[in-house]
């Protein structure tokens, strides 16, 4: 399903329905997000749509607008993208600035845990994936932005401002 990545392919709404539904049932008081890393086909603002909640789409290579970077957000949509971060404090620092006060990051990438060998982890062999995390190092994040960490499903991490 990874090389049909649009609103069209139901192995990949599916997919990341791992991240929506969670956020779905935290969303009572949230209006609008953002769907940070949205790829080339974007799929989260059409799924967000059908519950009534606007999500906007920004990445650095497919919607690069930055006037999406220029207001804050209820919450922050980031599935499979974190990986992708080749500064992450730079960029975790700019989705602190993105989210509303008491606003949260959702955030979907596969975790790495000491039972496994980090060179035969089989999330390294992706040559775009340059940053590696584990719940440890949400927890790290969340204490250096002061931020409430919460696992909220296998992969899904929420940081709530």
């Amino acid at each position: 399903f990874r090389s049909n990545n649009s609103k069209d392919s139901e192995d990949y709404i599916n997919f990341l329905k791992r991240l929506a539904l969670p956020v779905q049932k935290k969303l009572e008081g949230y209006e609008e997000g953002l769907d940070y890393g949205a790829g080339p086909g974007p799929a989260m603002d059409a799924i967000f749509q059908e519950w009534g909640i606007t999500v906007q789409n920004y990445d650095p290579y497919y919607f690069p607008d930055k006037e999406h970077l220029e207001k804050k957000y209820d919450f922050i949509l980031c599935s499979e993208t974190a990986e992708h971060f080749y500064y992450p404090r730079r960029e975790f620092l700019l989705l602190h600035n993105l989210l509303k006060t008491k606003g949260f990051l959702a955030v979907m990438t596969n975790l790495w845990d000491k039972q496994t060998k980090f060179d035969q982890w089989w999330y390294v062999n992706d040559e775009t994936h340059v940053s590696f995390y584990s719940e440890e190092t949400f927890i790290w994040i969340s204490k250096w932005l002061h931020w409430k960490w919460e696992k909220a499903g296998e992969n899904v991490i929420f940081l709530t401002k």
